[in-house]
């Protein structure tokens, strides 16, 4: 299993946002809460392509959407972001 951010470019109330929100939901193994309004760290079982693929990212090329792999992680952040990242990776 490996852990993703997955950052969301689009404005919150627009159809793009709504329809990654509802895809993480069903495609991740865990999220972890959306942590900030258009971030939302998964436990997925494959590659960023794999990920960005199965939440239908890129098939038309309007979605401003990031998926980054999370291999290590520092900094400071509220406790329970930790604890699901030190589960997770």
């Amino acid at each position: 299993m490996s852990v993703f951010a997955v950052v969301c470019l689009e404005e919150p109330d627009s159809d793009e946002f709504q329809s990654l929100q509802s895809s993480i939901a069903s495609v991740a193994d865990e999220v972890f809460a959306e942590y900030v309004p258009a971030v939302w760290f998964v436990s997925y079982k494959g590659t960023t392509g794999q990920l960005s693929k199965s939440l239908s990212l890129g098939d038309d090329h309007t979605s401003a959407t990031i998926v980054l792999s999370i291999r290590g992680f520092s900094g400071f952040a509220d406790h329970d972001l930790w604890e699901w990242l030190d589960q997770n990776k």
